[in-house]
């Protein structure tokens, strides 16, 4: 299975104070993952010291010396982004073979040094290899789902997922391509949502019918859940409360006008009620009267009577 390039894409106040000709669209483009079954993927950037500390461990010099030039900077995360994204092709050959040759003794006790020894076969000397040691690894169990906000890099490794997204096609790339990369335009869109750190913007939760309560970096709001309803009240009315987003001022759910009709087959297995009321029934239209005929029929100039009748 083909790794996909990493890439993220722009804001709408990033679309839209670009140069002209930059992206095809002024949307922003959202995207939302629902794992069919397990789904590996680097998302977001890690904090800048978990970097720090795994460049130590891998010990390559040239690598080490960008992380500690980055540490002065205000934002240092994207700052070496930003350093690993502007070097020279042949530095950044040198550099991938240096970190892929590094990890291969430690990736069988690291999964995501793991998945660079893996992606290193299908992109070799690949700047995109580095990039991804800066990235978070995650892996999304079967039911699990994910929010990845506009300006956050993302890139799947494997797996089965369905893939939600806003219709925008402005898409930049850090790398796993072998199209140009933008780097001047990844670094200028955030690695983040810009609204905590920048080792967030990928929320992932476990899903409703999977027995874990994982949840991190809950920056964006996470998917609603569908409607659900409750049993009927003593006073005899229909409950029905629906996943609408909770009021700023009183953090309550306003209950839905209309709840959706449920079979009795539900009713009776669940124990709960929310239906609309049955329409009323239309009075049918009376019977027309039978017509009275006569037998045998009137004998006519052009029709005599039957033989045999009186």
């Amino acid at each position: 299975m083909q790794a996909l390039s990493i890439q993220a894409h722009p804001s709408v106040e990033e679309a839209a104070s670009a140069p002209a000709g930059t992206y095809g669209d002024g949307w922003a483009k959202p995207e939302a993952w629902y794992a069919l079954t397990d789904f590996e993927v680097f998302a977001g950037l890690r904090p800048f010291d978990d970097t720090r500390a795994l460049a130590e461990l891998l010990d390559v010099e040239a690598l080490t010396g960008h992380v500690a030039a980055a540490t002065e900077a205000p934002e240092p995360a994207r700052a070496l982004l930003a350093t690993l994204l502007h070097l020279s092709s042949d530095e950044q050959a040198e550099l991938a073979d240096a970190v892929v040759e590094a990890c291969r003794p430690l990736a069988p006790a690291e999964p995501a040094l793991d998945a660079v020894v893996r992606i290193a076969e299908q992109h070799p000397r690949d700047i995109g290899l580095v990039v991804l040691l800066v990235m978070r690894h995650v892996v999304l169990r079967p039911g699990d789902y994910a929010f990845v906000d506009a300006g956050v890099l993302h890139a799947g490794v494997r797996g089965v997922v369905v893939e939600i997204l806003a219709n925008s096609d402005n898409v930049v790339r850090a790398g796993l391509t072998p199209s140009t990369s933008t780097s001047t335009s990844c670094c200028a869109s955030p690695t983040s949502t810009g609204r905590s750190s920048p080792s967030a913007g990928c929320s992932t939760r476990a899903g409703p019918a999977s027995p874990r309560a994982r949840r991190t970096s809950c920056c964006a709001p996470p998917p609603w859940r569908p409607t659900r309803c409750r049993s009927r009240p003593t006073d005899g009315r229909a409950s029905c409360s629906r996943s609408t987003p909770p009021s700023r001022s009183s953090g309550r759910r306003p209950p839905c006008a209309s709840p959706p009709a449920r079979g009795a087959s539900w009713r009776r297995a669940t124990g709960r009620t929310c239906e609309r009321p049955p329409p009323p029934r239309r009075a049918r239209p009376p019977t027309p009267p039978a017509r009275a005929s006569s037998w045998p029929p009137p004998a006519t100039p052009d029709r005599p009577r039957p033989p045999g009748s009186a």
